[in-house]
Order: C-alpha cells, then sequence, then structure tokens
C-alpha cells in the first residue's frame, strides 16, 4: 500500500489524524513556550523601563516631593504616591498590550479559518492575572524611586528651584 509507496522516501511519514494532530499540537506548545520566553523577556524589558521613568519623574518632581514633605505629607505617603502611579502604569502598560495581543489573534484566527482553524475563545482567567502581574511589576519597579522620593531632604529640595 502507501507504506510501501513511500518507502522509498524517508522523509515521507504515514500518520493517522490523531498522531498528526498531537504532532501540530506539540509544534504549537514550542511556539508558545518560545512566545512566553519573549513575554518574560518584555516584562523585565518593562519594569527597567519604569523604574527609569520613575527615578526620572523623582528626580524632575524633587521640589514638589519637598513641597509635600514641608506642609506635612509622610515618607509613606511620598512612597504611596510613587507606588500608586507604578501601578498606573504597568496596567495601563498591560492593557494596551493585551488588546493588541487580542486583536492580533483574532486577526490570525480570520486567517487561518479557512485552513478549518475557528475556534474563537478567549482565555479569561489568564488575561487577568497579565494584568495583575502588570500592575504587579509597576508595584515592584516602583521600590527604588519610591525609596528615593522619600528620602528626599526637604529643605535640599523646597531651595532647588
Amino acid at each position: 500500500g502507501i507504506t510501501t509507496a513511500i518507502a522509498a522516501n524517508p522523509a515521507l511519514q504515514v500518520q493517522d489524524t490523531e498522531t498528526l494532530k498531537r504532532n501540530v499540537a506539540d509544534s504549537i506548545n514550542q511556539l508558545l513556550g518560545l512566545v512566553f520566553a519573549m513575554l518574560a523577556l518584555a516584562v523585565i524589558i518593562a519594569v527597567l523601563s519604569i523604574a527609569n521613568t520613575l527615578l526620572l519623574s523623582v528626580h524632575e518632581r524633587t521640589a514638589e516631593i519637598g513641597m509635600l514633605r514641608a506642609v506635612g505629607a509622610t515618607r509613606t505617603q511620598v512612597r504611596m504616591i510613587v507606588v500608586i502611579e507604578a501601578a498606573i502604569l504597568g496596567v495601563f502598560g498591560a492593557a494596551c498590550g493585551l488588546a493588541l495581543g487580542v486583536l492580533y489573534g483574532v486577526l490570525l484566527r480570520t486567517v487561518m479559518a479557512p485552513l478549518g482553524i475557528t475556534e474563537q475563545s478567549l482565555p479569561w482567567p489568564w488575561l487577568a492575572a497579565f494584568v495583575g502581574c502588570g500592575a504587579l511589576a509597576g508595584v515592584l519597579a516602583s521600590i527604588w524611586p519610591a525609596v528615593t522620593a522619600s528620602r528626599t531632604d526637604v529643605l535640599a529640595a523646597i531651595t532647588t528651584e
């Protein structure tokens, strides 16, 4: 039969439908692993970017931070301002990234529809977890800038203007 017809070419294989589906699923899972690794690198870069942005923001707002401290703001309150700002940045960045990712997924499904790939489920728990991870990444990135802001010398800060 067909096995003897392709025996001359070792690159060809005879597979049943289940084996073919399993092989395609394994290939897709490998691709997803690569995508998750790239996502992890992107998150590391985003955390460093948020920390850098917040450090610059704290440096530029030295006088405002000094004024807040002079009128009675505690170190904890100043730290919380920076942490909340970072959490907002993280959530906004994650939401924008997820919106683009879902859009690309819908477009990919549309392109793949002629091949019979029409599944259209969104992993809502994963999406929510990624937004939560974005907020957590923002908060983690804010630790150093928040401590820097809270240690601002009040007198030196208000005399910089």
